[in-house]
């Protein structure tokens, strides 16, 4: 760590704070202050509780060191010159955050959306104002995800379990050359307990609404004292859906059903949303000696949840495939968690381009699972060795092996326009290898270079309705490989005590093909199935390099204050158009790209009761890729009504503020929370993407970009001697309406939202023992997380609720 200025001499807002502090003790101090005593009083702790919250300044918890590793090198948060949010274990518990979709808004310009299976059942991840809302293996995320430091490649089954973390550790603004492609936007980086001497063993169990059980449990184990640990940890998580499945034709009391389905009481046929979750890890950790570390981890996950909760929510179809109207009178009250979506096609007529083949002519139903089932299993090992005083090699090598399903129906009704059953799979291995040295007592630097390989299989059971497509029914199973090497430098040159100059530069390349199947699933003649169309065995293919760069200076004015000034770069991987209904439009699209300014500050002040850290920063955005969905037409005729053709739109500007702030002013008395904004600008749109996109326009919103967002809690923990304590916390998050769609129409917003959170947990005088009883939405909110806006033919508008307001109570025992 570098030597910092140390200055005694308090700032003139340091002095005022201070003496407002003094004031709030004095007044907490006499006679029960109204504070503390009616939150006292709340809890019903009567005279002991209300003075123990009147305690003096002695009292108050001091504010933690963070240790990060954004710089490839452990280093305090506060000294680290990116825009970082950290959060650890015990702070994630208090928030009642499980999975990587409920981080949402825990950062400035951060949000997290629950993806729909329109997309495919992922976390939709955006950092100010840039992410990627499809899941599909063709695409490449815009924000990385990382745990214990290995990348996650594909956006599919990305919403985390945060079970037995150390810490989450959110980067905001590009990334590229400490960590690579697809962090344009940032990055989230996850990082599991290190074994180590200390048991540090918990057992906790949960139970809340909708039959919600949760079991989580870990903790260390000693298998040669001073040289072998080992960690195990599990969880365990089921609750039913929110969302009810009603049977149309027995809920309006129409005729009688025809799908086929059983109908349990009140017409319900099933749910959405539900959750059955299972998972273990093991880690091992080998001090080999005092040079020499190895830190090996295997997880394995299986994930049987059923499909997200979605509603309809607008319908005018014009296929006339739809008895007794366009579809809208399958719409359920607006507040309503109900749906009457069957996942069942009734009996079709195959087109006339299958005459002849085998399975022509009329076929029963389609019927899909309701569950999106995912098996998974990782394995990472990580080498580090001093190799001298001042030299230490680093070796993380991963493995993930991924394979899900997933089910899409598009209309909510027995009459569905579109079915899908998708399957996919993929097998990723990286190796990254980097030495980090400090040379002349002030350069601190970092040289290493990266590998990464993916193989993933994306296919199922396709079945659309005609006029989309000419192929209205097919399956296949399309290889996608890519691979990525890189190679990187970074540097921190301590010019003074206070000042220090950074650079990095990291040069990537990659290539990347895709193969698509098109096959008859009723002509199965062994070995294959009969191809289908003209895009049958085709193969489209991408490559390319980019170089990305970082520099910047920062400048420890106080041993609590810090700024610091920086430009860094990024990009996100091209590829090939994924999902091309006809050969037209199997096409390759370029990389984005994205030059990044930026100005912070971070501090600590009031001897660590008040850590503020803000930071400003303007990005130039290019190369924006959005979807064409509108009908591919070539001489006057049109080829294909729908199209889903990534296309490189043109270039915006992005700026915005951002603000963190953590005070512990007396007591056991803490507030917490972040305010952001974000300004999204079109400055020039190519004209050849402005005719494939007529709805893009200069004035454009970004998708899943909200303008504002803020979060801000609130904890006081009451002390009560030999009775242990109390902790009451409520959390606010809030973010103003964005849009899901390139077009920004009405049907495609999702509105501004105020969710609100609470929390009480007692825990025993020697921290044996933890009781929380938890209650999430408490205002009941009805709201919208997502929606998938469908052009004609279809017609059809489709919106995805959150949870309902749902209570919880949990038992922990610690070891």
């Amino acid at each position: 760590m570098k030597n910092i200025v140390r200055s005694n001499r308090p700032t003139a807002v340091d002095q005022f704070i201070r003496q407002s502090l003094r004031s709030a003790r004095l007044r907490a101090s006499l006679g029960k202050g109204a504070l503390t005593f009616g939150l006292a009083l709340s809890l019903g702790a009567g005279t002991a509780m209300a003075e123990e919250a009147a305690a003096s300044s002695s009292d108050v918890q001091l504010l933690e060191e963070i240790v990060v590793t954004a710089q490839f090198r452990q280093q305090n948060l506060q000294t680290t010159p990116v825009a970082i949010t950290a959060i650890n274990a015990q702070q994630l518990d208090e928030r009642s955050m499980s999975s990587l979709a409920d981080l949402n808004g825990i950062a400035p310009n951060l949000t997290i959306t629950k993806g729909t299976n329109t997309n495919g059942p992922a976390a939709q991840t955006f950092i100010r104002g840039i992410g990627q809302s499809d899941g599909h293996p063709g695409l490449e995320p815009g924000v990385g995800i990382y745990v214990d430091d290995v990348y996650h490649g594909l956006l599919l089954g990305t919403d985390l379990d945060l079970t037995d973390l150390d810490r989450v550790e959110v980067l905001r603004g590009p990334q590229g050359t400490l960590a690579g492609k697809n962090s344009i936007g940032g990055s989230i980086k996850l990082f599991s307990k290190k074994p180590n001497e200390e048991t540090d063993g918990y057992v906790d169990a949960t139970y809340g609404d909708f039959n919600r059980i949760d079991i989580k449990a870990g903790g260390n184990f000693t298998l040669v004292p001073d040289t072998l640990y080992a960690r195990v940890s599990g969880v365990s998580k089921q609750q039913d859906g929110y969302m009810k499945r009603l049977d149309y034709f027995c809920a309006t009391g129409g005729a009688p059903s025809t799908t086929q389905i059983s109908v349990h009481p009140g017409c319900q046929i099933g749910t959405e949303g539900g959750t059955d979750i299972h998972a273990v890890r093991v880690a091992l950790r080998w001090l080999v000696n005092d040079k020499v570390e190895n830190n090996f981890i295997a997880t394995s996950t299986q994930d049987r949840s059923e499909v997200p909760a979605l509603k309809l929510i607008y319908a005018a179809n014009t296929q006339g495939l739809i008895p007794g109207g366009n579809g809208s009178q399958f719409i359920t009250g607006p507040t309503s968690y109900t749906t009457y979506a069957t996942y069942n096609q009734l009996g079709f007529t195959d087109p006339a381009r299958y005459t002849g083949q085998p399975g022509a002519g009329t076929h029963q139903g389609i019927s899909l699972p309701t569950t999106d089932p995912i098996d998974s299993y990782g394995l990472t090992d990580t080498v580090d060795w001093k190799v001298a005083d001042h030299y230490t090699l680093t070796a993380i090598t991963g493995y993930l092996r991924y394979k899900g399903a997933y089910s899409i129906e598009v209309g909510d009704s027995p009459y569905p326009t579109q079915v899908l059953n998708d399957t996919w799979a993929d097998r990723q291995f990286t190796e990254e290898i980097r030495l980090n040295g400090t040379s002349f007592d002030r350069f601190d630097w970092t040289v290493g270079g990266y590998y990464f390989h993916e193989l993933a299989h994306f296919g199922g059971l396709k079945m659309l309705s005609p006029g989309i497509t000419t192929e209205t029914l097919f399956t296949g199973n399309d290889p996608v490989e890519s691979t990525n090497k890189s190679g990187f430098a970074h540097g921190v040159w301590r010019a003074t005590d206070a000042l220090s100059v950074i650079a990095g530069i990291r040069y990537t390349k990659e290539d990347k093909s895709y193969t698509f199947q098109r096959l008859n699933p009723y002509a199965q003649t062994l070995p294959s199935y009969t191809p289908v169309g003209p895009l049958n065995d085709t193969t489209g293919s991408y490559a390319g390099n980019h170089t990305d760069y970082r520099a910047g200076i920062e400048y420890q004015w106080t041993e609590s204050i810090m700024t610091y000034a920086q430009y860094s770069t990024g990009f996100r991987g091209g590829g090939v158009n994924p999902r091309p209904f006809i050969v037209q439009q199997e096409v390759s699209f370029g990389p984005e790209t994205i030059k990044g300014s930026e100005i912070g500050m971070k501090s600590d002040l009031l001897d660590h009761h008040l850590r503020l850290n803000v930071a400003a920063f303007f990005n130039q955005y290019k190369d924006i890729l959005f979807t064409n969905a509108a009908p591919t037409i070539v001489n006057g005729v049109t080829l294909s009504a729908n199209n889903a053709t990534p296309v490189n739109v043109g270039a915006a500007n992005i700026k915005g503020l951002e603000a963190e702030f953590e005070i512990r002013p007396f007591g056991g008395l803490q507030f917490d929370g972040s305010a952001s904004y974000l300004n999204f600008n079109f400055t020039s749109i190519n004209q050849s993407a402005a005719a494939q996109i007529p709805n893009v326009s200069l004035r454009t919103d970004e998708p899943y970009a909200p303008t504002r967002m803020a979060a801000l809690g609130a904890q006081y923990t009451f002390n009560i001697g030999t009775g242990g304590s109390f902790t009451p916390r409520f959390d606010a998050n809030y973010q103003s309406r964005f849009y899901t769609d390139i077009a920004n129409t009405a049907l495609g917003q999702v509105s501004g939202r105020t969710l609100m959170n609470a929390r009480l947990t007692w825990k025993s005088p020697k921290d044996e023992w933890q009781t929380s009883f938890a209650v999430t939405n408490v205002a009941d909110k009805f709201y919208y997380v997502n929606k998938v806006n469908a052009v004609a033919p279809t017609n059809i508008t489709q919106g995805q609720p959150g949870e309902p307001r749902e209570w919880s109570v949990s038992i922990r025992r610690n070891f």
